[in-house]
């Protein structure tokens, strides 16, 4: 693929976690005020906005540097946490802010509680094990990768 082909990727995956980010955040404000959520919406708000750093790192090193695998796992986790806030917003919009009103709520609901489980822990190890310049430190370190 060509660099320029990359580069329009990266950015690509920045620009779908925006929406989904943008998304879970309407229909978390939507769904608000409920009895489920106990965490204040400025809060909720904010830990959404922070988590676009992981795709916006991913699509500034991945569109520089396509061969380095960190970008793209960056790109990686954020489409992730992405997907899982948008799930999460639509599950408590569908099943508790307007209950009927949107199909499959149950559904994001289950996609919500098991993407982000596997997200943190697998990114942090093939970061770790992968950082700086994407290889590992030896071929001996292939059966962790592969366990991971």
């Amino acid at each position: 693929m060509s660099a320029r082909a990359t580069s329009w990727l990266a950015w690509g995956l920045w620009l779908l976690c925006v929406a989904l980010i943008s998304f879970a955040l309407l229909f978390y404000f939507l769904a608000s005020p409920t009895p489920a959520t106990d965490t204040p919406p400025t809060l909720t708000a904010l830990f959404r906005i922070l988590s676009l750093a992981f795709p916006t790192v991913g699509a500034l090193v991945a569109s520089r540097r396509p061969e380095n695998p960190i970008g793209w796992i960056f790109c990686g986790t954020g489409l992730l946490t992405g997907v899982q806030a948008f799930a999460s917003g639509y599950a408590d919009y569908a099943r508790l802010g307007h209950t009927g009103s949107l199909p499959g709520g149950e559904f994001m609901a289950w996609i919500s509680s098991w993407v982000g489980i596997p997200v943190v822990s697998l990114a942090g190890a093939l970061l770790i094990l992968l950082f700086p310049n994407g290889k590992l430190l030896s071929r001996n370190w292939r059966t962790v990768v592969w366990m991971v």
